[in-house]
């Protein structure tokens, strides 16, 4: 025997407890009374904790109704299984909320790594932007350096070209004034 406990009844025009056999259609001979599907379709069950007048009235409010439960009805804690059962439910919310709590806690750690790991990217990404900046302005100066140099140097190249002009000029004035023609 088997007992399947469905949230949403699979024959929703069919009471709460269905019970399958195995069974010859034609002679209706039942095969064996050891293999049974009981369907518990506790939604379908429209009684209250107060109105459970059997156990399986009991089964059906418990799986229908104790999810919102803090404790058993007093018209039900008359039946060890009952208590029993709530104890379970009772261990499996709080397994369930101490996971809630773990699940939390790690996503807000996850989420706090996450943070610190952008920010660090970020942090980096602007250490590299400045530095790269540095080498930028480095290598600009450097240039301007360079060029600043070479504007010196033909400076120096034409002022010694105009001076080595003026000691031509002077030299072939001199030269004219002793009657030597130095353009010859």
């Amino acid at each position: 025997m088997s007992i399947w406990i469905v949230g949403e009844p699979l024959w929703p025009d069919q009471g709460p407890h269905l019970h399958f056999e195995l069974r010859e259609v034609h002679a209706d001979l039942q095969l064996t009374d050891h293999c049974a599907i009981h369907f518990l379709q506790p939604r379908r069950w429209t009684g209250s904790a107060e109105s459970a007048a059997t156990g399986e009235d009991a089964w059906l409010c418990f799986f229908r109704d104790a999810a919102q439960w803090t404790r058993l009805p007093p018209s039900l804690t008359t039946s060890d299984s009952m208590r029993q059962a709530m104890a379970v439910l009772r261990q499996f919310s709080e397994v369930e909320l101490d996971r809630l709590a773990y699940i939390t806690r790690r996503d807000k750690e996850l989420l706090q790594q996450t943070m610190t790991n952008a920010l660090a990217r970020a942090e980096r990404a602007a250490a590299d932007a400045d530095r790269r900046a540095e080498e930028e302005k480095r290598r600009a100066e450097d240039e301007k350096r360079r060029a600043e140099d070479e504007k010196r140097r033909a400076e120096d190249e034409t002022r010694r070209a105009e001076e080595a002009e003026a000691a031509n000029a002077r030299l072939r004035e001199k030269l004219r004034s002793l009657g030597v023609d130095a353009d010859d």
